[in-house]
């Protein structure tokens, strides 16, 4: 891994992206739904992203910290025993990644710190159901406790 973007995009990207257009509406409804579910049941037991209410969310997952590295393993680990998909957040502190301090040296940030170090992710596929996302919810609570 070094630093740097990479944009360009190809003709199969493109046609993909065509066919999920006419998803567009359905799908960030239901994203918006599930996150405002999800935000119901852990928005105050967990810190989660806070956003306007005029704002419209369609994220593929659900970001929230847990209090500390074994409240997180936990959380996680209880999860993965429940076939739950889930991941840390996948950036954190980038001056914590090897590919940025073999290059610059570490960096340590407290904000930054605190995602690299407690943040993960839930599922929030437009699929899923409010009973799944209560499953779920319970799942991240149970193993919080």
């Amino acid at each position: 891994y070094v630093p740097g973007l990479n944009v360009r995009s190809t003709d199969l990207n493109a046609w993909i992206g065509l066919g999920q257009l006419e998803k567009l509406d359905w799908m960030v409804q239901r994203r918006q739904e599930n996150h405002e579910h999800y935000r119901r049941l852990l928005g105050d037991r967990f810190y989660i992203q806070k956003y306007e209410s005029y704002c419209q969310i369609a994220s593929i997952s659900f970001g929230l910290l847990a209090d500390n590295v074994e409240q997180r393993r936990a959380i996680v680990s209880a999860l993965v025993k429940k076939n739950i998909e889930t991941r840390i957040f996948s950036a954190g502190n980038l001056g914590l990644h090897p590919f940025w301090y073999q290059r610059y040296g570490k960096a340590s940030f407290p904000v930054a710190d605190r995602i690299h170090y407690c943040g993960l992710f839930l599922p929030n596929h437009p699929t899923l159901l409010d009973s799944d996302v209560d499953f779920i919810a319970r799942v991240v609570l149970d193993a919080a406790s």
